[in-house]
């Protein structure tokens, strides 16, 4: 047999047809775990996200009355103790003013300590979040027991 007569009977044998059926079946299958895919991480998302969101928002109001524990009687809180305290933080809204601090904000500084606090126990700076200047927020000092105001330990 020559190379010729050789290579005409080893030839490759014709592609089958491609079926457009086994073609849209794939497609189908691809779209249908894209879209399986897609829903169930939509909704690990979701679960993730609405656990972590507070529900819970919750304001308090005095509480009006007495009440009766054993054989003692407890009067209750019948109005607010500081009238004109808007943030309750415990300082009116005339010391807010003299001191320079916010009104409506609890901790006006955003330190971790309430404007309070800062004003009549530690002695710092309620405007200023790190009152002696080291880097670190003045209730981080506090928390960790260390003088907000200078070096060295909490006294």
């Amino acid at each position: 047999m020559d190379p010729q007569q050789f290579a005409q009977s080893v030839q490759p044998s014709p592609e089958p047809p491609v079926s457009h059926r086994s073609t849209w079946l794939f497609v189908l299958v691809a779209v249908l775990i894209l879209f399986v895919f897609v829903v169930g991480s939509v909704l690990v998302f979701r679960w993730f996200s609405s656990s972590n969101k507070q529900t819970d928002v919750s304001v308090e109001q005095p509480v009006f009355g007495n009440i009766t524990v054993g054989d003692s009687r407890v009067e209750i809180l019948k109005e607010d103790p500081i009238p004109d305290d808007r943030d309750r933080d415990g300082l009116t809204t005339e010391q807010e003013q003299q001191y320079g601090t916010d009104e409506y904000e609890y901790d006006t500084d955003g330190d971790g300590l309430s404007d309070l606090e800062e004003v009549q126990k530690y002695h710092t700076d309620p405007t200023n979040p790190d009152t002696d200047g080291d880097g670190f927020f003045d209730g981080f000092e506090i928390i960790n027991k260390y003088n907000p105001n200078g070096d060295g330990p909490l006294e």
